[in-house]
């Protein structure tokens, strides 16, 4: 994971640009671990239903959450 805090970086660029070193063994993988990540940042504190505007990306973010390779070592 890149150190780059989220005060040193845009909000859109947070989620690239600290977990897109994650092995997660799949591209799609990698780009929903930063999406979620940017989602998160930009609601802090916020459950994930509240983090996205859509259902297709809430079931995403459970899915992902659910992939037996998200896991901390993989994700960080």
């Amino acid at each position: 994971m890149h150190s780059p805090s989220l005060l040193s970086c845009s909000i859109d660029d947070f989620g690239r640009l600290n977990f897109e070193a994650a092995r997660l063994g799949d591209r799609r993988l990698c780009g929903r671990a930063q999406k979620i990540a940017t989602a998160m940042a930009l609601r802090p504190g916020a459950s994930i239903p509240k983090c996205f505007d859509h259902r297709r990306d809430i079931k995403a973010a459970y899915e992902f959450f659910d992939h037996e390779d998200a896991t901390p070592e993989n994700i960080l």
